[in-house]
């Protein structure tokens, strides 16, 4: 897209591997989805889940938070699935 940079395609994360293996979102300085792990951290993720792993976070402020979307209920009403349509 124009007007963005980073990695092939316009992605915004960053084009090269950090360091600390992860690299998620901000929106507001605050961090949300979505988080990519590089398969390098993998074996560093505790018990208690990545969220304690310190990713290099990426401004995504012109985008608006996503939210957490786990299944199909819990989209927003606008990418809610028509009555009828399979979920």
């Amino acid at each position: 897209m124009p007007g963005r940079s980073g990695a092939p395609g316009g992605s915004k994360a960053p084009a090269r591997r950090s360091a600390a293996g992860s690299v998620a979102a901000s929106y507001g300085g605050v961090r949300g989805h979505p988080v990519v792990l590089d398969r390098a951290a993998w074996s560093r993720v505790p018990d208690e889940g990545a969220r304690a792993l310190e990713p290099i976070l990426v401004a995504c402020d012109d985008l608006g938070p996503p939210g957490d979307v786990d299944i199909a209920d819990d989209l927003p009403g606008r990418l809610q699935p028509e009555h009828g349509e399979q979920k």
